[in-house]
């Protein structure tokens, strides 16, 4: 596995409840960074960002809009504290996927969750 398929790993094992909450962000940050800039080298990927805000203008998901829109080397900020125990692994899966979903990449995320048929069977295979 390179590192891109760790982060991977690490939120299909949340999504198992074998991880806590709070390291599921800075995945989601670390993949969507590599992905949208190194993978596909689109720029679409803040206007996704707004667009899931202007959709879910709840606490929760401003925390997290800030979490994972900042950039993980960007600043020195660490960002505003978050209160946990306001999230939950599928709620942060589902804004994730939702962020694959603004840009037309979700069968990407279905494929990396293991949700794809043709991941599933080169994973058994």
């Amino acid at each position: 596995m390179n590192d891109y398929d760790v982060w991977w790993h690490l939120l299909k094992d949340a999504q198992a409840g074998k991880v806590p909450t709070q390291v599921v962000p800075n995945a989601m940050r670390n993949i969507l960074e590599q992905f949208f800039t190194f993978t596909t080298g689109s720029s679409e990927f803040p206007e996704a960002v707004k667009k899931l805000a202007n959709e879910d203008t709840s606490s929760k998901y401003l925390a997290l809009d800030r979490f994972v829109d900042r950039g993980s080397h960007r600043d020195g900020i660490n960002g505003p504290p978050i209160d946990w125990s306001e999230y939950d692994v599928p709620y942060l899966l589902g804004k994730f996927r939702a962020m694959f979903a603004a840009l037309n990449q979700e069968q990407h995320y279905r494929m990396k969750m293991g949700e794809d048929s043709t991941e599933s069977e080169v994973q058994h295979a």
